[in-house]
């Protein structure tokens, strides 16, 4: 999809279907104005103001939202060794509730291997059944997942996933919709606190269940650079493209075939990896699902990312197609 600076974007999504048929309210159409930066993603809400020819030619300009001319990229040599689209590679859940800690060890040791950096997401007090919307027992991590974490980390790059991960009362699977903003920011506060006690740093959060709305995203921009999101974001967001800014903050969602099981996604990254077109295209893998066959999908996955994939602070750095 082509967005020039200045053009309206109507963002529409129809209707949708959750598990057991039950039809998902429709979402309005919301006209925003969208401008691309290509280094890093589309921008919503930017200026209205469209660049002069002159502005054009010069190769910059910078508004609300940001332009910037492809030639200026590709002179200052960002794809002189020739353009294709790079992945940013984003794991879900650990610990988990259900599995041990050397399942992630094993899933790590291939993709470090592979030269793939990619972004962890941590929760930092873990409900014992995030399913059990009544439950009220939590735990700190186990000494062997503090030892796992800790061995992984200066490979990887964390996101806060969460405070519980516990889903809240109601049909639709969320931890942090329908909080209040003291809850949320309370909870993220927790959850960076624990984080830095274990001496990690994060820019990124990742809702659990990928439930997230404006409302949570307008209070997230105030702690983190990015957050990600996923097929059940469409509920309240829409399909949007990304990366993007809304709300002041990176939205990276990722949509099958960029989400799901690393042999399904191999098979995309490999359909797609040699296409001469510069989009950044966010991937999504839950660890604790690829023990089923051994790892052997994220074997495949690594191999077709090598090259390829890009760390999440490279691509807010803008080095994504830096030499």
């Amino acid at each position: 999809m082509r967005i020039h600076p200045g053009r309206k974007l109507a963002c529409r999504s129809s209707r949708h279907r959750q598990r057991g048929n039950a039809p998902l309210a429709a979402h309005g159409t919301q006209a925003m104005i969208a401008t691309r930066d290509p280094l890093r993603g589309i921008i919503f809400n930017g200026t209205q103001e469209v660049p002069t020819l002159s502005e054009r030619i010069r190769g910059r300009w910078q508004g609300t939202g940001s332009w910037t001319h492809w030639s200026v990229m590709k002179r200052a040599g960002y794809w002189e060794h020739g353009v294709s689209p790079r992945f940013l590679l984003r794991v879900d859940d650990f610990p988990r509730w259900d599995m041990g800690p050397e399942g992630l060890h094993a899933f790590h040791v291939i993709l470090k291997n592979a030269g793939v950096r990619y972004l962890l997401g941590v929760i930092p007090h873990p409900a014992e059944n995030p399913q059990d919307v009544s439950g009220k027992r939590e735990r700190v991590w186990s000494t062997e997942e503090a030892a796992v974490l800790a061995e992984v980390a200066p490979d990887v790059e964390i996101a806060l996933h969460g405070w519980t991960h516990r889903r809240r009362p109601g049909s639709v699977p969320a931890e942090i919709i329908g909080c209040t903003s003291e809850e949320l920011e309370h909870n993220l506060q927790e959850g960076l606190a624990v984080l830095h006690k274990a001496g990690f740093t994060t820019h990124a959060y990742i809702p659990p269940f990928n439930a997230v709305d404006r409302q949570a995203l307008a209070i997230l921009a105030r702690k983190f650079d990015l957050v990600c999101g996923g097929p059940e974001s469409v509920r309240w967001l829409g399909y949007l493209p990304g990366p993007c800014s809304l709300e002041g903050v990176w939205f990276l969602p990722s949509y099958p075939p960029a989400y799901g099981r690393a042999a399904e996604v191999a098979d995309f990254v490999r359909a797609v990896r040699l296409s001469t077109t510069p989009i950044l295209i966010p991937l999504t893998l839950h660890w604790s699902w690829e023990a089923a066959d051994k790892f052997e999908g994220v074997r495949r996955l690594a191999d077709a990312l090598a090259g390829v994939a890009v760390s999440f602070s490279g691509w807010v750095q803008g080095r994504a197609w830096a030499p």
